[in-house]
């Protein structure tokens, strides 16, 4: 479990809100497939996936390395139990902002006047399913009492002191709260629920802005509501963009809010309206990675997922820029930066189409990629030599995402992965990119045996894949690329010497 911590926890919370507050799969889409895959998805009216309320994980896993992870990413066979660690760490990070969202002091929001009875949650339900007219006052009662609930003193403080207190009944108000505020959304799943929708999550955004500015509790759940609507209307959009460039917002509701964008993409699958969503969103996240010092590299992997998920590699498609491909590229060249930071933000830049008006550094880009492959597998088999079983998975994991960033992912029919683009001066690139490929797809397939082995070939097998490491450092030294700029006059990107894990930034 990851922990995200305040300067000072009140009593009982960091048993409370830190299980709430991040949890590591949200950054592993891959770790949640060896987890049990993805979660039914309803569908809403256009056919775009709608999360069903609950878990924890809303990544998608499809794409062409998870056939790899489907076949590969089994159980593990022949592993010395008395070796095995446990993958999940704990992992703490001080969020400067959550200390005063934490104070039981925010005023609490008023209940309906009348109510909420068993008759009008069953006209919600009948206007959810098509059955009933549109009543936008009843669905604005609704949201308004459980809204009420989640900021009620008496219940957020049971939450602050924890189950042992005794209080578990109060504990559950708030966590039942936050699901009904999901709940009519996932019952709205045919075509003749579109107007309950646009109406439901009119009054849901309105909602969510009054919890975004209360207790962290409400927060939490508000947020968490609405990124799990998938929706990419405009409103949503906006709110998401509006918590990423609010300096007093908590990590955690900037990093739902980038989970919110990868599902309103649908991890790149949906092309969102670039001059009102999709650029300003990425513009968003990009002064969000650049400026954030919190050092919590969950949230920053998943901003990267979502600058991916964008598919936008500059502000300015009409000028000879990369911008928000530059941030990318300098979280994937830093050899301090956390493996999962270097992976997304490779990623990331296999998602991104190329403004055709860049003369597009492809051959650094890969060279970074190619690097951290092998800087990773070097931590491949320092943990396995270790008895890390564990982190050899997770690794593992990094280097099938890696693959991906090279080879491409969804969606079908749109060219994902460096090795695809169709850049007009790609074509020189080409050669190099593919060497890169072909040896990112030796490293991870000897990592992939490696978690499969046992006994005396163990030994062996993480021999080879640090011979696969070696010979990815040769390749690299033998070619290296002829500019250290993604484009012409912009900042270098050095890159290391094979630099590996002494003074990983946590």
């Amino acid at each position: 479990m990851i922990q995200l911590l305040t300067p000072r926890w009140p009593r009982g919370c960091s048993r409370v809100v830190l299980s709430i507050v991040l949890a590591v799969a949200s950054s592993s889409p891959a770790l949640a497939q060896r987890r049990g895959g993805e979660p039914a998805k309803d569908k809403d009216q256009q056919g775009q996936a709608v999360p069903p309320a609950g878990g924890e994980d809303d990544s998608n896993t499809r794409g062409p390395a998870k056939g790899e992870r489907d076949k590969e990413q089994t159980k593990k066979a022949a592993v010395d139990s008395t070796k095995a660690q446990a993958k999940d760490q704990n992992e703490q990070w001080k969020d400067a902002n959550a200390a005063s969202a934490l104070e039981n002091t925010f005023p609490e929001l008023k209940s309906p006047a009348a109510p909420f009875t068993a008759a009008d949650k069953a006209t919600l339900l009948s206007m959810a399913a098509g059955q009933a007219n549109v009543d936008r006052a009843l669905i604005k009662k609704y949201l308004d009492t459980q809204a009420a609930i989640l900021t009620r003193h008496e219940y957020i403080q049971a939450m602050l002191d924890g189950v042992d207190e005794g209080k578990p009944e109060l504990v559950r108000k708030i966590e039942e709260a936050g699901k009904a505020l999901i709940q009519p959304l996932t019952a709205a799943n045919n075509p003749r629920s579109i107007n309950f929708r646009d109406a439901y999550l009119a009054e849901l955004v309105s909602v969510v802005q009054q919890l975004l500015r209360n207790h962290l509790f409400a927060r939490i759940q508000g947020i968490i509501a609405l990124s799990r609507t998938a929706s990419a209307d405009q409103k949503v959009i906006d709110a998401y963009i509006s918590i990423l460039k609010d300096p007093k917002q908590t990590l955690f509701v900037k990093g739902r809010a980038a989970t919110g964008l990868v599902l309103a993409a649908d991890r790149g699958r949906v092309a969102l309206d670039a001059g009102n969503k999709a650029i300003p969103a990425a513009r968003a996240l990009a002064d969000f990675l650049e400026n954030d010092e919190s050092n919590c590299y969950p949230i920053k992997a998943k901003a990267l997922e979502a600058l991916g998920a964008l598919r936008q590699s500059t502000q300015n498609p009409g000028q000879p820029q990369a911008e928000f491909a530059a941030v990318a590229l300098r979280y994937l060249s830093d050899p301090q930066a956390h493996p999962d930071l270097r992976t997304w933000a490779a990623w990331a830049l296999g998602m991104m189409t190329i403004n055709p008006q860049a003369k597009f550094n492809f051959n650094l880009v890969a060279g970074h990629i190619g690097q951290a492959a092998a800087d990773i597998g070097e931590r491949i088999v320092k943990a396995d030599a270790a008895g890390n079983s564990g982190q050899v998975e997770h690794l593992t994991d990094l280097e099938l995402w890696l693959l991906e960033s090279l080879v491409g992912g969804p969606p079908a029919g749109v060219p994902t992965g460096l090795s695809n683009s169709n850049h007009p001066n790609f074509g020189s690139s080409r050669a190099f990119t593919e060497g890169v490929q072909q040896r990112v797809q030796a490293i991870a397939q000897a990592a992939i045996a490696l978690t499969r082995s046992g006994g005396a070939a163990r030994a062996d097998d993480r021999k080879k894949v640090a011979a696969h490491v070696q010979d990815m450092g040769v390749f690299l030294a033998k070619n290296p690329p002829a500019s250290r700029s993604l484009v012409p006059g912009g900042p270098e990107f050095p890159g290391p010497q094979a630099q590996v894990a002494a003074g990983d930034k946590k």
